[in-house]
């Protein structure tokens, strides 16, 4: 049997050191190593350290009139646009999003993420040239959020199953 043990070291009161981790498996310790960036995985504190990241990204986001829904390590943002202005706010609200990973050193996948304008007037794809680090976001006519499918006419919605 087998005991693994991740230990955060965090940062010092004192003064301002890079934090550390070593992991324990078994009888073996590895040497102490900085941590660059992110959540340390199976650490005790990591889901509280996830948990003050992605709030505060919320807080970032809704600042530019955005909502954002967080659910595990994933996050949808909401936003009305009814005209290109509001397409430019959009961006804008993204390029905050790309500020924020920067500021706290994690990753987003630009390839897990897409556009889709939901509603009776659904703008056309030719106005949704929206970008996340250098990556334009596909735009797509349905997506899958939690395993319900959401179609951009509402027309084709999964049902449920309980």
């Amino acid at each position: 049997m087998a005991f693994v043990a991740s230990c955060y070291c965090g940062y010092s009161a004192s003064s301002l050191t890079v934090p550390t981790k070593l992991t324990l498996v078994t009888l073996c310790m590895s040497e102490l190593s900085d941590l660059i960036s992110g959540v340390v995985q199976g650490s005790g504190i990591g889901p509280i350290m996830f948990i003050s990241f992605i709030n505060h990204l919320i807080t970032v986001l809704e600042k530019h009139g955005d909502t954002a829904k967080p659910f595990a390590d994933d996050l949808k943002m909401y936003f009305r646009v009814t005209d290109t202005c509001d397409l430019s706010r959009l961006q804008s609200t993204l390029s905050a999003l790309e500020d924020w990973k920067r500021l706290w050193q994690l990753s987003v996948s630009p390839s897990k993420c897409c556009v889709i304008s939901v509603g009776k007037k659904v703008l056309e794809d030719s106005f949704l040239k929206l970008s996340v680090d250098g990556s334009t976001l596909p735009v797509v006519n349905f997506c899958v959020n939690l395993g319900i499918t959401i179609s951009n006419d509402l027309s084709r919605v999964s049902p449920v199953c309980i």
